[in-house]
């Protein structure tokens, strides 16, 4: 419904169907209206109809929704499960695998049917396969703890005879509430997923032509990720989609009152605190009225003898604003009728930002608009109100986050775009990016010979770590026992003012990671848990930036699903880079992880407590640690210098110095060559000496022994080389 208001410019018309239905004798479900001989009632279907019908505007106002904080409780998790419809199967080598462990694997040759549990149908064990030969509806066998999540599902299936195909179940936690994969579905013709909630079914996905033959083997491969869901048939990729959920909304304008409807709809099966941003209008009167349909079961129908059971309630909130919480309750339409002081009326936006501007440095754009009832232009971009949307064409030179705040990344120049979307108003300015060298700022060698001081050979004394609990130094390495609660505390503040960090460590984890443990965090600790942090999970091999409180609701995840533990030696490298939307981390000087879609600003880390080996979360246990080194760079180190340092190792940094490029022949080849820590001056090529005509070399460098090398053949144009930063 919020769809088709969204869309009425296309959608014209919408109808129910079907209409009435008598209760003595009903066809299929649902109907909107029922009846009998002298009574009738209107089912919670006949009261959505009702309120958006009701409260509708004369315009439509755009509208975009953003979900976060997603309850805990609502991850996806669940057993597995076999089914048919109509259709003799037998199923055999299933496989779940979750992070490189084997959940389950059937054995039915030796094990027979033990742990299966039979909602439906006639199952049993065959020569090593699990067999389904009833032909009747909505057969299931399910297996597994309702605990697993983030797994993946593999089995070999063949239908024997039968109207359909397979129904594969996964996340299921009982009966009424699991998912299934439909294969040959549809009288044998569709592919398509399906989710069951409280017991009512819904299809969640498009669907797929899809015919399966009798006698025929499949393999079938189900992938799921938090609420990814990816299907495999043969191998071939059949369905990439997640969960539906989260709020949906639509809202209009009546220009004779002045009023804003929005209309606000929580599928899910718990309650959202929601925050009501009103960008584009002058004023909201904090009285609005609210119309809910909602009840305590998501189940909950009308009936001849309750007709209103489930029915809409009318009330005032004395809350409103033009940015406002409001607590949806779950399963629930709400309206809101808001009181405004008209719509926004300016023109003529103009973009302003300082330019040129340097790789690290961040400046506030302004965006300079004319009301027609102001003599003076008014900077838009300090208004969140007015929900300004800032893009850059090339974040990998400039970068905007939402507020306007352009920061400078690499050479180069890109253009920045501000859209004042709800008057279809925008602007745009060129802004030039000088490239400033990644610059290490702190570096901990742990060269000690005891007591409880580490020091920053880089930053000075006024950045030397502590060890609050003591620690073991012996050959330019720290030890930190766990039993001992032993960690490293650095100084607070010891990232303010980046854009952009990299953290580099070379460390050994000697035994198993407890779950749980900090290698790094640099945050601050509320109550008893972590908050506005960035951090590093050893034992889930994944770093993560938040800007919550608590910490944990917010995280932004680099996952590479591997446990760090019994690596020695190990060269860690973690890149947070908002300003483009990055956080990667390397491992042993190559990429293991890398989330692209980073919201959270480096400025919202609150660097009070800075730890190694230490988390932020009271109660969470400590690891074991050795340490040979760790360093802070101001700014975001590149591929080629991160494999650079890895190869070096933790006695050598990257060099800032001019290098010199050698030249010599072997094998009918040019070898070009140049000092391995010069990984911070790339190879640039030009066909002649134009200052304009140099880019970045095609040959790409190899590391050979402790210098990088490209090999140019001696045919072709002639070619000029340089090193330049």
């Amino acid at each position: 419904m919020t769809g088709l208001e969204r869309n009425s410019d296309i959608v014209e018309l919408a109808c129910y169907a079907p209409l009435f239905c008598n209760v003595n004798n009903p066809n299929w479900y649902p109907n909107l209206i029922y009846f009998d001989g002298t009574r009738a009632y209107g089912t919670p279907s006949y009261y959505v109809q009702q309120m958006f019908s009701r409260n509708r505007g004369d315009v439509v106002i755009p509208t975009s929704v953003t979900s976060t904080n997603l309850e805990t409780g609502s991850a996806f998790h669940g057993a597995i499960g076999l089914g048919s419809w109509n259709t003799s199967v037998q199923y055999t080598n299933i496989t779940v695998t979750s992070n490189g462990v084997t959940l389950y694997q059937s054995d039915f040759a030796n094990q027979g049917d033990a742990g299966w549990n039979v909602f439906k149908g006639t199952w049993n064990v065959s020569n090593g396969r699990y067999r389904q030969t009833a032909i009747a509806t909505d057969c299931r066998s399910t297996r597994g703890d309702t605990n697993w999540a983030n797994y993946t599902l593999t089995l070999r299936a063949r239908k024997i005879s039968g109207d359909e195909g397979f129904l594969i179940l996964f996340n299921w936690l009982d009966d009424d509430n699991w998912t299934w994969w439909n294969i040959g579905g549809w009288q044998n013709t569709q592919s398509g997923l399906e989710q069951r909630t409280g017991g009512s079914q819904s299809i969640i996905s498009s669907q797929v032509s899809q015919t399966i033959n009798n006698n025929q083997w499949y393999n079938i491969r189900i992938v799921l990720n938090g609420s990814r869901i990816q299907c495999y048939l043969d191998d071939k990729l059949i369905h990439d989609l997640t969960y539906p959920g989260g709020i949906v909304a639509s809202a209009s304008y009546v220009h004779s009152t002045a009023e804003l409807i929005v209309k606000a709809v929580n599928p899910d099966n718990y309650a959202r605190t929601t925050t009501f941003s009103l960008n584009g209008v002058n004023s909201v009167s904090p009285s609005a009225t609210l119309v809910q349909l909602t009840s305590t079961r998501v189940t909950d129908e009308n009936s001849l003898s309750e007709p209103t059971k489930v029915f809409p309630t009318t009330s005032v909130i004395n809350n409103a604003g033009t940015r406002f919480n409001l607590t949806l309750p779950a399963n629930s339409v709400s309206v809101l009728r808001l009181q405004t002081g008209g719509l926004n009326t300016f023109t003529n936006v103009q973009l302003e930002i300082p330019s040129p501007i340097f790789s690290g440095q961040t400046v506030s754009a302004k965006l300079w608009a004319r009301n027609a009832s102001d003599s003076q232009p008014v900077n838009l971009a300090t208004n969140s109100g007015y929900a300004i949307t800032w893009t850059s064409t090339d974040p990998a030179i400039a970068a905007v986050d939402s507020q306007g705040r352009v920061t400078g990344v690499s050479s180069g120049t890109a253009r920045i775009v501000a859209n004042y979307s709800g008057l279809g108003l925008s602007a745009t300015q060129s802004v030039r990016v000088v490239s400033v060298p990644v610059s290490l700022t702190h570096r901990y060698s742990f060269n000690e010979s005891g007591g409880v001081t580490v020091a920053d050979s880089i930053g000075g004394a006024s950045w030397n770590g502590t060890l609050p609990n003591g620690g073991a130094f012996a050959s330019g390495t720290l030890t930190l026992n766990s039993s001992a609660e032993q960690f490293v505390q650095l100084p607070s503040g010891i990232l303010s003012n980046y854009s952009a960090v990299t953290l580099e460590a070379w460390v050994t984890f000697p035994n198993q990671l407890p779950v749980n443990c900090f290698f790094f965090g640099f945050g601050r600790t509320s109550g008893n848990a972590g908050a506005n942090y960035l951090f590093c999970a050893p034992r889930a091999g994944r770093i993560a930036i938040t800007e919550t409180d608590p910490g944990w609701t917010g995280e932004q995840n680099a996952d590479s699903h591997s446990d760090f533990s019994f690596q020695s030696n190990f060269h860690l490298t973690a890149i947070f880079n908002p300003p483009i939307g990055t956080v990667a981390l390397y491992t042993n000087g190559v990429l293991a992880a890398i989330n692209q879609s980073v919201t959270a600003p480096l400025s919202s880390v609150d660097d009070v407590l800075n730890y190694l080996g230490k988390s932020l979360y009271v109660g969470d246990p400590y690891p074991d640690l050795i340490l040979d080194e760790f360093r802070i760079y101001n700014g975001a180190l590149r591929p080629e210098e991160i494999l650079a340092t890895s190869a070096l190792g933790a006695n050598q940094v990257l060099s800032s110095e001019r290098p010199a490029l050698s030249i010599f022949r072997a094998d009918g080849n040019l070898i070009l060559s140049w000092p391995l820590a010069a990984a911070g001056w790339p190879l640039q090529s030009n066909f002649n000496l134009n200052p304009d005509g140099w880019a970045a070399a095609v040959l790409k460098p190899e590391i050979v022994g402790d210098e990088w090398r490209v090999v140019v053949s001696l045919t072709g144009e002639t070619q000029f080389f340089r090193l330049a930063r």
